[in-house]
């Protein structure tokens, strides 16, 4: 039963509800909706970073756009290799697998394919 049939049924039998019962019931129903919500933005997001690091040249993109990343003035990443590694495992988390199996095989692909 989807939550607008759950609502359905309540406004039908609200009536056999005590007031308590009907907050319990709401609060019941808004924690569905926000649960409802929350996959629906979890779903986006997954969506959007395995489209932002699917095909090489996206990771390629990313690569960069994380390389100049900063968090306060100061670099995220201490070097290339290190970045490398942040996205690897990152792409690992989403697909399951390593997109290249070390830094100098991710600088061989870009330098020969871009």
């Amino acid at each position: 039963m989807n939550l607008l049939e759950k609502i359905q049924l309540f406004q039908e039998l609200k009536e056999f509800y005590s007031i308590e019962e009907r907050a319990i019931i709401i609060k019941s129903f808004i924690n569905d909706a926000n649960e409802n919500i929350n996959k629906q933005k979890n779903g986006q997001v997954d969506f959007l970073q395995k489209n932002s690091l699917a095909t090489g040249w996206s990771f390629f993109k990313e690569y960069f756009k994380e390389l100049g990343r900063k968090e306060n003035g100061i670099p995220v990443h201490r070097n290339n290799h290190e970045c490398f590694n942040y996205l690897n495992q990152k792409y690992f988390k989403l697909f399951g697998k390593e997109k290249y199996t070390n830094y100098d095989s991710f600088r061989k692909s870009y330098n020969g394919n871009f």
